[in-house]
Parts: structure tokens; sequence; C-alpha cells
């Protein structure tokens, strides 16, 4: 389940997700992520955060550089 908003240069994405019987043993992992993107001429940058919830701990923060070949 996620949540998107969006305007002409910002993006904020929000979402959880998760599934059942990750790697045959019976666990339930539930991972949060949210994300906010700013577009800029022709490319764009993205700051990330993803947090596992349920039978995963792990976090991290993902800092990208996005180029379109147009």
């Amino acid at each position: 389940a996620g949540l998107e908003l969006k305007n002409k240069k910002w993006q904020l994405d929000n979402t959880v997700s998760g599934y059942l019987g990750y790697k045959n043993e019976r666990d339930q992992p539930v991972v949060y992520s949210v994300g906010l993107k700013r577009e800029l001429k022709k490319n764009a940058l993205r700051l990330q955060y993803i947090h596992g919830l349920h039978n995963w701990e792990y976090q991290t923060v993902k800092f990208s550089y996005l180029w379109q070949w147009k």
C-alpha cells in the first residue's frame, strides 16, 4: 500500500509492503519506505529511507542522481 504526492518539481512517496513465507520459513517481513524526488532540468535527485518493520531488521538511506537519456 502506498501514497504518492507530486507537483511539477517534487514527488513524495510513502509505502508499506510485505509478503508471507519468505525463504519458506513462515515469517512475514514488512518494509516501510519514504522517498523524496526533486526534478531538475533534465535530471533528478532522490532521497529515500527504507526500514524493515517486522521479521527483517534493516535500515538504509539512499541518495540517488537520476539522469534521462532523451
